[in-house]
């Protein structure tokens, strides 16, 4: 009977592991979204600025990189 307990808690110990493994792996992969989420809006509102100032017949505003 010990045995079966101490087999299932070994097991629990791995699954736990494994499952904080994945938690990191998963996390890393949102935060590389999010990233990526926040370069777009920031180039698409930059492109609305341009689009905006050219059809208003403005000179556009020199990006800084």
């Amino acid at each position: 009977m010990d045995e079966m307990v101490y087999d299932a808690l070994v097991d629990l110990k791995s699954s736990i592991e494994k499952q904080t493994e994945m938690q990191g792996k998963l996390l890393a992969t949102m935060k590389a979204l999010i990233g990526t989420v926040e370069e777009n809006s920031s180039e698409r509102y930059e492109f609305t600025e341009v689009m905006r100032a050219i059809g208003q017949g403005e000179k556009p505003k020199n990006r800084t990189v």
